[in-house]
């Protein structure tokens, strides 16, 4: 059995072209690679709630954002699966082991305990899994992966983050088509 996803969409709040505060949803799918985020550090104000960023400028009409009705600036980030918002919580995961032992019968039961502790997400820290029973495994148990870029930590400078990450892309496609995935987290500059 697949994990019946058909869509994730994330609700954000954001600074329109106005400097006001709009609460969007705003769905990748729908995107199609088009950035929505204002990447600027001059983008990013504080409000009465804390910082809030920008929408990149042209974004607001984009097919790929709604404007909800909530006005608040918190939680920035809510994640919702074919349309319902999710409580997100699970685990970190690591290196498999030092052998790399990832074989579908040695992870499998990490995924089924997963699951069984009613956990939906898994944090593939700094990308260190690669292999695609991981991803297969994510989809068949109904886990969403958090996924990191490898080296995109602590005292990595983003002159070598940018070839890093785009690296990992490039050698990675299959990922993105996973149902399970549910994000790529870059370090920002």
């Amino acid at each position: 059995m697949r994990f019946g996803i058909r869509e994730i969409t994330y609700e954000l709040s954001l600074l329109d072209h106005s400097g006001s505060l709009r609460r969007v949803e705003f769905s990748p799918t729908a995107a199609k690679g088009e950035a929505v985020v204002g990447g600027s550090h001059e983008g990013i104000l504080q409000s009465a709630e804390g910082w809030v960023a920008s929408l990149r400028a042209g974004a607001e009409v984009l097919s790929a954002i709604h404007a909800l009705d909530d006005k608040r600036a918190s939680p920035y980030l809510v994640i919702r699966v074919n349309g319902v918002r999710i409580a997100c919580k699970g685990g970190n995961w690591g290196i498999d082991d030092s052998r790399k032992r990832v074989s579908r019968e040695h992870l499998e039961p990490f995924f089924r305990l997963h699951r069984e502790a009613n956990l939906n997400i898994i944090r593939n820290w700094v990308g260190q899994n690669t292999e695609e029973v991981f991803y297969d495994l994510a989809d068949e148990y109904g886990l969403l992966v958090w996924n990191d870029f490898w080296d995109s930590t602590q005292t990595t400078t983003s002159s070598r983050m940018i070839p890093l990450c785009s690296l990992q892309t490039r050698a990675t496609p299959y990922r993105v088509s996973q149902s399970s995935l549910d994000r790529y987290v870059v370090r920002p500059k």
